[in-house]
């Protein structure tokens, strides 16, 4: 998960897209110890690249993080 994520910031990177990166239970395989470092680099892409990073998750950890949230369903 997390190679396949870096993989694409690169190829966005290379190809100057500097569009939305949107990321839909990208990091589910995940396991929890990992998600804290996850979580922080997916800050640091937000700040560092400037890149607008719309992530769906159901993962607490990255959900209670998050600047704007919209919660869909019950």
């Amino acid at each position: 998960d997390i190679a396949a994520l870096a993989l694409r910031l690169v190829l966005m990177e290379i190809s100057q897209n500097k569009g939305v990166l949107v990321l839909d239970e990208c990091l589910k395989h995940l396991s929890a110890e990992y998600r804290p470092q996850a979580y922080e680099f997916l800050k640091s892409i937000n700040s560092k690249l400037n890149r607008q990073v719309i992530f769906v998750t159901h993962a607490d950890e990255f959900i209670q993080g998050a600047d704007y949230k919209i919660k869909i369903g019950d």
